[in-house]
Order: C-alpha cells, then sequence, then structure tokens
C-alpha cells in the first residue's frame, strides 16, 4: 500500500529522483575560454502527489498526518511499490478535497503535493 512516513494514502503518484552532479561553468573575465568546477552531488528535489478516499473526518485527520511531516526525513513506497529513501519534506498543501459518490455511496477525496530534496 502507498506511504509516505507513516501515512498510507490510497494512491501516491510522483518520483524522487536521486543525487546528481553538480557543477558550474565559469568565464572569467578577461579570459578566453570557460572553467568547470564540480560541486558535489545535489539537485535531488522530488514532487509527489498523495491522495485518499474516505469520510470527511478521516481525511482531515489524513490532511492533518501529511501536514506534520514537513521538515522531517521520510520514505515513501509509491503506486509501483517503489520505495524511495532519504526524502526531507518541505512542504505539504492541500491541492483538492471534493465530494464524491461512486456506487451509491459517498465519501470524500483529499489531495496533497508533497515537496522536497533527497538528502545524501
Amino acid at each position: 500500500m502507498p506511504s509516505i512516513g507513516d501515512v498510507t494514502c490510497d494512491l501516491l503518484r510522483g518520483n524522487a529522483g536521486g543525487l546528481v552532479a553538480t557543477g558550474e561553468f565559469v568565464h572569467p573575465p578577461g579570459r578566453d575560454g570557460y572553467f568547470a568546477q564540480q560541486q558535489g552531488k545535489g539537485e535531488g528535489s522530488w514532487r509527489f502527489e498523495a491522495v485518499l478516499y474516505a469520510s470527511s473526518a478521516d481525511v482531515e485527520t489524513w490532511i492533518t498526518a501529511l501536514e506534520a511531516l514537513a521538515w522531517t526525513v521520510v520514505s515513501a513506497t509509491d503506486d509501483h511499490d517503489v520505495t524511495h529513501t532519504n526524502l526531507m519534506v518541505e512542504r505539504a498543501v492541500l491541492a483538492s478535497r471534493e465530494a464524491r459518490r461512486y456506487a451509491g455511496s459517498s465519501c470524500v477525496r483529499g489531495v496533497v503535493t508533497l515537496e522536497g530534496v533527497v538528502i545524501a
């Protein structure tokens, strides 16, 4: 079942790319050409969309639990059962909350967008 931290979801879509080598090209004034400087690994930003179908009260509790993940390091298991580790959650933002009706029963669909960076 998809989850992020200790919060389970019905769906967890997105990707957490790994750390990649970073660097910069510099063209010094008054000199011909460029030089490059490797700076180490970074730029491992990620974004997931978490979805839950449940009662209104359960969705509210779930949203609060996801918002509480801000500035914590978690692991996430996505819809494809791939586990992503060392994720620092920067923010969890409510994307939508709407009533749904399926096969004669009603529920609430909550969607939260989570963003952050991969840490080493």
